[in-house]
């Protein structure tokens, strides 16, 4: 049935394909006006590529793993204060990976605090093992991005439908139930780890703080240190290849998942009683959050030296925060925008739109920022009105956008897989205009998986360096720019004030998540109240 919707799909599938389609092209034309001196086995280093790709498999199956224990505990478990670990937990996305890297690399070494306590205890000088190679840059790289998976389970934890839980606990019992949650937080899991897979290999800064030279790094090398622009495009092709090959048994494997649907009607799932467990819980919660947040944070303060040394940074740097506070805006609302709408017409398969419009994205998460920010430059640089796009730093708003665009989307398509397509055909049946129907009766059902990909987005195009870089005009400048530039050229009490400052921003956006999830943190304790069903 051709309708309204069907236009507003097709501009929305277009706008998406030209966005990200469209650096891809200037990649492509300065293929033909550039040479490599490099042979091929340095273009194409398999081997290294395989042992990237492992290591940041390792991360993503840890993060999910630990990201999905905990977005269970706190929404399942009756466990006081939920609604503050989750925004407790999810702090240290805020931080950017290499200032995660900076701070445990103090911590663990010869000087810091662990590290004198491993030392007095063991009588070893250092933990050599946990300041270099593999397992440092693992442990760095889960401690920043595990709160995806965790934001990605808890958003979809919270829209399980409560019928097919009381169904499988009146049926089976507990231990259904649970595995009925399971298998249907499959399909978001999965979601999170391909997205937690491609935000790890892109990362250098920490592999690079940690000695360990990884993909990411010798395509940065070649593209910076070399100037093979040639070299660096042929080299992406590989990581280009696996994304597009992960992505296609990921749409093939959530073809075979089916999500619950529900009918429209808000209803807040009760949580599990742990009885005697509830404190020993609550305990345990507090220690991990002291150890993998509180500690970080607390050494990040006390490498300001002190609040003189804050308000310095706060006054240093609060132009670069409002640059990027309005660019990160504009970036979240656009790609959620087009997220919302690519995705509604992807699940649907309204007009062009279907399941290959997943792949169109990912590229932009695939290559390195550093190439997508060249092939910006190559495409938007030009005379008439596309100089005007590139000279007024709209630029920057695109680029970011299309950068960050898959984790919206991937998020919202989840999301738009748990509405049954049944309310929008009585809608219509009943006489309803698809607008009031896509205002009234989807978009309330889709606000809690619409403000994670909100935030996500928003946080991630505040963090983005490597484009700003390229992109950002004479004289403009975001704070993720100032603080990697005092890495280089200024004292640690700075830079950690200045680490701080952004953590202290970022709060607001944690504080208004916090404030709209609290009608789903009501404790509704399930009738069965006994401390065995806490499985």
């Amino acid at each position: 049935m051709w309708d309204t919707r069907n236009g507003v799909v097709i501009t929305a599938t277009l706008a998406v394909v030209a966005l990200c389609v469209s650096p891809l092209f200037g990649l492509l034309f300065s293929l033909d006006s550039g040479t490599s001196d490099a042979p091929p086995h340095e273009i194409w280093n398999v081997a290294l590529f395989a042992r990237s790709a492992l290591l940041n498999a390792a991360v993503a199956l840890a993060g999910v793993g630990f990201g999905a224990v905990l977005a269970y505990v706190l929404v399942r478990w009756n466990v006081p204060f939920r609604l503050g670990f989750l925004a407790l937990f999810a702090l240290p996305l805020f931080i950017p990976s290499y200032i995660h890297a900076l701070i445990w690399s103090r911590l663990l070494g010869p000087s810091g605090a662990l590290g004198e306590l491993y030392r007095s205890v063991s009588g070893n000088d250092q933990l050599v093992w946990a300041t270099k190679g593999w397992w440092g840059t693992i442990g760095v790289l889960v401690l920043s991005y595990y709160p995806v998976a965790l934001l990605i389970a808890s958003a979809a934890l919270l829209r399980w439908d409560r019928r097919h839980h009381e169904a499988a606990m009146m049926t089976r019992g507990p231990r259904a139930a649970l595995w009925l949650q399971a298998r249907y937080l499959r399909a978001p899991l999965m979601v999170a780890g391909v997205l937690i897979f491609f935000l790890a290999f892109s990362d250098f800064g920490v592999p690079d703080l940690f000695q360990v030279h990884v993909y990411a790094t010798e395509v940065f090398i070649r593209l910076t240190a070399y100037l093979d622009t040639r070299g660096a495009v042929l080299s992406s092709l590989l990581p280009l290849g696996l994304g597009l090959i992960l992505m296609a048994i990921l749409v093939r494997l959530l073809a075979r998942v089916t999500l619950t649907s529900g009918d429209g009607r808000e209803r807040p799932l009760p949580v599990h009683s742990l009885g005697i467990w509830r404190y020993p819980v609550l305990l345990s919660l507090s220690c991990l959050a002291a150890l993998l947040v509180l500690l970080p944070l607390g050494h990040l303060v006390y490498m300001t030296g002190g609040w003189a040394m804050l308000g310095r940074a706060l006054a240093m740097a609060w132009q670069d925060t409002l640059s990027s506070a309005l660019l990160a805006t504009l970036a979240a609302v656009f790609a959620v925008v087009l997220a919302l709408l690519g995705a509604y017409g992807c699940v649907r398969r309204l007009g062009p739109a279907g399941p290959w419009l997943r792949f169109v994205p990912t590229l932009m998460l695939v290559l390195p920022a550093s190439l997508l920010g060249l092939g910006f430059i190559l495409f938007w640089n030009r005379s008439g009105w596309m100089g005007w796009v590139y000279h007024s730093g709209l630029v920057m708003v695109f680029a970011v956008a299309a950068r960050w665009l898959p984790v919206t989307f991937e998020v919202l398509v989840g999301a738009w897989s748990q509405l049954a397509r049944r309310q929008e055909e009585a809608a219509y049946v009943a006489g309803a205009h698809w607008f009031n129907t896509f205002r009234f009766i989807l978009l309330p059902q889709l606000a809690p998986a619409l403000r994670i990909a909100a935030l996500l987005a928003f946080i991630f195009a505040f963090n983005e360096l490597t484009m700003m870089v390229l992109l950002s005009p004479p004289g403009v400048s975001t704070l993720p720019m100032r603080i990697f530039s005092t890495v280089h050229y200024g004292p640690d009490s700075l830079l950690a004030a200045l680490s701080l400052s952004q953590v202290i921003f970022l709060l607001f956006p944690v504080g208004l998540l916090i404030w709209f999830s609290r009608p789903y943190f009501t404790d509704k304790l399930e009738p069965e109240t006994c401390s065995s069903c806490a499985t």
